[in-house]
C-alpha cells in the first residue's frame, strides 16, 4: 500500500507496509481519493471509534503476522473504519507496530580526544596534502610560538616553587639538627642528675626526631631531582619523544606503572627494611649498657647532697669523656677481670693435674669439678648482692676486702692436706672475691665512656682471655719444676694481690660520692636500692627468660671447653705442657675474639651475631673438635674456637637490654641484669661435673660424649636465641607498621593548602603514600599467624 502525499491534510490514517514485488503483475495504478475515502469510511467528524479501532487493529496484525495481507487480491474484505475519541487516548498507533524501511543512515558521534601535533599525511603517498592543511589546528607558527611561551612561563612558575619547597625543607633539617642537639645536651654526660625516666623520653624523642629527618631528606633528595629535571627542561637540554617528521614533541617521557614481580616486591621490602636499620642504627649503637643503666637508676635514689657533689664534680672535671684517662680507666678494669676471670681461666691447669694424681686421697674426679662451679657460681650470684655494698660501703672498701679474700683464699689453698679445705678455700673464698673485685671496675666504665663504650668494654672483658694466657702457661711450668701445686697457687695469690691493689689505686669514679655514711647505711636507703636491683618483674615474659636460659645453656658449654680443653689433650696422648699451650692459646683468642664480637653485634644486631657465633661453634664442635687427634689440628681448633667460645657472657646483657627496649621498659635493666647472673649461677654449678661424667678415660675416644653434649649445649642455644629473635623481629614489625599507619592516617587527616602548580608534590606525597602503604600490606602479611611466617620471622634479614 502507498500513501498519497496529498492526504497528509486529511484526518485518515493510512498504512505503508512494504510489498515484495511480483514480476507477473501489472503495476498497480495508484488509488483515486475518493475511492480510497469510500473505501476507508472517512469520517467528516475527523474521529475514528475506539472499539472499531481496536477490532481493525487486531485483525489488521493477524494478518500481517499470518503473512495473508496481499494488495493483489480483489475479494480482500475493506478494512473496517474507525475513529480516535477526542476524550480517551489514543491507542497505539498503528504504524508504529509495523515493521519500518528506514534506508537513513544513523549519525556517527564522536568525541576529540588529543590534537595532532604532526603533519597531516595522505594515507596513498603519506605526503602533505596541502600547504594549507600542513599544520594541524594547534600546531600552527603562531599558535606554537603562544604555546612555547606559556610552557616556558609555567615551568619556571612550577620551578619556583620547587626550590621554595626545596628551602623549605633543608630549613626543616637544619632545626630539627638543633633540637636534636639541644635534646643530646640534656643526656649523660653532660647531665647527671635526669633520671632514667626521663632520659628515656628524651632519647625516644630524638629518635622521633632522627626518622623525621630522615623523611624530609628522602623528601629533599627527590625534590632535588625533579628541580635538576625541570631545570634541563627549561633550557631544552632534556630527551624527548621525537615525532615522524623530525620535529620536538613537548612531553617529556615518563614511567608508567607496571606489574611486579613476586621477586622484586620481595627485594624491594628488604631494601626498605634495611633503609630503616640504617635510619635507627645510631640509636641502636647508643642503647645503655646495663652496667650504665643500673648506675642512673641507682643515682635516682641518691642523697641530695650526693647529686650536688657530683654536679659540683662535674663542673670542674678536666678529663674529657671518651678521652685518653678514661681509656686509661678502661685498662685499669681490665686489670680487675685480669685477677679474677683470667686467673680463673687457668683453673683448667690445677684440674688436669687433679685429675692425673691424687694429691687428695679419696677425693673423686667430680669433687674437683664441682669446685671450679662453685667458683662461678659463687662470682655470678653475688655480682648484684655486691652493687648494692658499693652503693652502701662505697668502692673502695669493697675492693679491698675481695682482694683480701681471694689472696687469703690462694695462699691457704696452698697449705691444706685435705678436701674440704681446699674446697673451701680455693672454692668459696676466691669466689666470693671475684665479684668484690671485677664489679667496682666495671662500675666505673660507663662515666667515663660516651661513644667508645662498647670499646671500652670490650678492652674491659679481654682481661679474663689475657688472664688465662699468662697463668696456663707459669702454673703448667711451675708445677713440673716443684711437683705439685702449692707454689703454683702461691704465685696466683702474689700476682693477683699486686695487680688488683695496682688496679684498685688509680681507678677513680668520674662522679666521687661524698654523701655522709649515715644517709646512705639506713633501711630506707636500702630498701630503694634493694628494689631497684631485684626488681624480677621484669621476667614476667618469654623473651627475657629466654635470653637468660640461652645465657645459662651456652655458659655450660663454655665452662666444659675451658676446663676440658688441657686434660682432652693429654687424653690423645699430648703432654702437660702441650696442654697447657692449648688453653694458654684458647685465652689468647678471647683476648681478640669478645670485644670483636661486641662490635660486630652492635653493628649487624646482638640477636643476629649470637645465632651466627652458635652456628660456627656447632660446626667446630661437630666437624672439628670430635675429629681432632694431633697437636697442630688442636691449635688451630683453638685459635678458631677461643675467638667465638665467649659469645654469652658478652652478649647475654646487650640482648635483655634489647628485649626490654621492644617492651618499653627501659627501666628495668638493672633488675634483669641481676636476674641473669642469679639464672647463669644455676647453670655453671654442675657444668664441669657434667663433663667429666660423660667422659670414658678407658676408651679410645674419652672425651666424644662430653663433645657431644658440648655441641647439643650450643645447639638448645641457637634454637633458644632463634626464638628470641622471632619476638625481636615481630616486635619490629610491628612498630614499624604502626608507625606507617599513623603516618598515613595523619596524612589523610591533613588538608594540604594547594598551590598554583602542586605538581612536583603531588607526586611526592603519592609516592611516599604508596611506599607506605606498601610497607603496611608487607608487614601485615609477615605479622600472619601460621607456622610459616613464624619461620620467615626467624630468619628475616632484619637487624636485631
Amino acid at each position: 500500500m502507498t500513501m498519497d502525499p496529498d492526504l497528509h491534510n486529511t484526518n485518515t490514517v493510512f498504512v505503508e507496509v512494504p510489498v515484495t514485488p511480483n514480476p507477473n503483475a501489472e503495476a498497480s495504478a495508484p488509488v483515486p481519493e475518493q475511492e480510497t475515502k469510500d473505501k476507508v469510511g472517512h469520517s467528516p467528524s475527523g474521529s475514528i471509534s475506539s472499539v472499531s479501532s481496536s477490532e481493525s487493529t487486531e485483525k489488521l496484525i493477524k494478518s500481517l503476522s499470518m503473512g495473508k495481507l496481499d494488495i493483489n487480491k480483489d475479494d480482500e474484505p475493506p478494512l473496517e473504519p474507525f475513529t480516535v475519541s477526542p476524550i480517551q487516548p489514543a491507542s497505539p498507533s498503528v504504524s508504529s507496530l509495523l515493521p519500518k524501511a528506514n534506508n537513513t543512515p544513523k549519525p556517527i558521534k564522536f568525541t576529540v580526544r588529543k590534537v595532532s601535533r604532526d603533519t597531516i599525511a595522505l594515507p596513498e603517498t603519506g605526503k602533505a596534502q596541502n600547504k594549507e592543511r600542513e599544520y594541524a589546528y594547534g600546531n600552527l607558527p603562531e599558535n606554537r610560538e603562544k604555546a612555547k611561551e606559556r610552557k616556558s612561563a609555567e615551568k619556571m612558575s612550577q620551578l619556583q616553587y620547587s626550590q621554595a619547597k626545596y628551602d623549605q625543607y633543608a630549613a626543616r633539617i637544619e632545626k630539627i639538627n638543633k633540637e636534636v642537639n639541644f635534646l643530646t645536651n640534656l643526656l649523660p654526660p653532660y647531665n647527671v642528675e635526669i633520671d632514667y625516666v626521663t632520659r628515656t623520653k628524651i632519647t625516644k624523642a630524638i629518635e622521633k626526631l632522627r626518622m623525621k629527618q630522615d623523611e624530609i631528606e628522602k623528601k629533599k633528595y627527590s625534590l632535588g631531582i625533579s628541580i635538576s629535571r625541570l631545570w634541563r627542561e627549561h633550557d631544552e637540554n632534556e630527551i624527548f619523544v621525537r615525532s615522524v617528521s623530525g620535529e620536538i614533541d613537548s612531553a617529556p617521557l615518563t614511567r608508567h606503572s607496571t606489574n611486579v614481580s613476586e621477586l622484586s616486591r620481595i627485594l624491594t621490602g628488604l631494601r626498605d627494611d634495611y633503609e630503616q636499620d640504617a635510619a635507627e642504627f645510631e640509636l641502636y649503637k647508643s642503647r645503655p649498657v646495663p652496667e650504665e643503666a643500673l648506675i642512673e637508676q641507682l643515682e635516682l635514689v641518691s642523697p641530695k647532697s650526693e647529686r650536688d657533689d657530683i654536679l659540683e664534680k662535674l663542673e670542674q672535671d678536666d678529663h674529657p669523656i671518651d678521652g685518653a684517662f678514661a681509656f686509661w680507666q678502661a685498662v685499669l678494669a681490665m686489670l680487675m677481670v685480669f685477677s679474677t676471670w683470667g686467673a680463673n681461666a687457668a683453673f683448667g691447669v690445677f684440674l688436669n693435674y687433679y685429675l692425673t694424681t691424687n694429691s687428695f686421697p679419696g677425693a673423686t674426679q667430680y669433687d674437683f669439678a664441682l669446685m671450679g662451679g662453685v667458683i662461678v657460681f659463687l662470682a655470678q650470684i653475688l655480682a648484684p648482692m655486691t652493687v648494692l655494698l658499693v652503693r652502701i660501703f662505697g668502692q673502695t672498701p669493697v675492693h679491698l676486702t675481695g682482694i683480701c679474700l681471694q689472696t687469703l683464699g690462694y695462699f691457704l689453698a696452698a697449705e691444706c692436706t685435705k678436701l674440704w679445705q681446699v674446697f673451701l678455700c680455693e672454692g668459696v673464698l676466691v669466689g666470693f672475691s671475684f665479684s668484690l673485685i671485677f664489679i667496682p671496675g666495671t662500675l666505673v666504665l660507663p662515666t667515663w665512656f660516651d661513644k667508645q663504650r662498647a670499646t671500652a668494654m670490650g678492652i674491659a672483658v679481654a682481661g679474663a682471655g689475657l688472664g688465662g694466657l699468662v697463668f696456663s702457661l707459669s702454673l703448667n711450668k711451675i708445677i713440673q719444676e716443684t711437683g705439685d701445686q702449692r707454689w703454683a697457687l702461691r704465685m696466683v695469690g702474689f700476682i693477683t694481690l699486686a695487680v688488683s691493689l695496682f688496679g684498685g689505686t688509680f681507678l677513680r669514679v668520674r662522679t666521687p660520692k661524698k654523701s655522709k655514711f649515715k644517709d646512705r647505711f639506713n633501711k630506707d636507703f636500702i630498701i630503694k636500692n634493694f628494689k631497684i636491683v631485684f626488681d624480677f618483674r621484669c621476667f614476667d615474659n618469654y623473651p627475657i627468660i629466654t635470653v637468660g636460659v640461652w645465657f645459662g645453656v651456652v655458659l655450660i658449654g663454655y665452662i666444659i671447653i675451658l676446663y676440658s680443653f688441657s686434660s682432652f689433650a693429654t687424653s690423645i696422648g699430648l703432654s702437660h705442657t702441650q696442654g697447657s699451650n692449648i688453653l694458654a692459646i684458647l685465652n689468647a683468642s678471647q683476648v681478640v675474639g669478645r670485644p670483636l664480637i661486641g662490635n660486630i653485634g652492635d653493628f649487624t644486631g646482638r640477636a643476629n651475631t649470637s645465632v651466627a657465633i652458635s652456628i660456627y661453634v656447632i660446626i667446630l664442635i661437630f666437624a672439628f673438635w670430635f675429629n681432632t687427634t694431633t697437636y697442630p689440628a688442636l691449635i688451630v681448633l683453638s685459635v678458631l674456637m677461643g675467638s667465638a667460645v665467649g659469645v654469652g657472657s658478652t652478649m647475654a646483657q646487650a640482648l635483655a637490654g634489647d628485649v626490654l627496649a621492644k617492651m618499653g621498659r627501659h627501666e628495668k635493666l638493672p633488675a634483669a641484669w641481676g636476674g641473669l647472673n642469679i639464672i647463669v649461677s644455676c647453670f655453671c654449678l654442675p657444668a664441669e661435673v657434667i663433663a667429666l661424667k660423660l667422659r670414658r678415660p678407658h676408651s679410645n675416644h674419652a672425651y666424644a660424649h662430653t663433645q657431644i653434649f658440648t655441641g647439643c649445649c650450643f645447639l638448645m642455644g641457637l634454637i633458644l636465641m632463634l626464638v628470641c629473635r622471632e619476638w625481636l623481629v615481630r616486635k619490629t614489625f610491628e612498630s614499624r607498621r604502626s608507625q606507617a599507619q599513623e603516618t598515613l592516617n595523619s596524612r589523610h587527616n591533613m588538608h594540604l593548602r594547594r598551590q598554583e602548580t602542586p605538581e612536583v608534590e603531588d607526586d611526592e606525597e603519592k609516592d611516599n603514600d604508596q611506599l607506605l602503604q606498601a610497607r603496611v600490606e608487607r608487614y601485615d602479611r609477615l605479622l600472619g599467624g601460621l607456622l610459616i611466617y613464624f619461620i620467615i620471622r626467624m630468619f628475616y634479614p632484619l637487624r636485631v
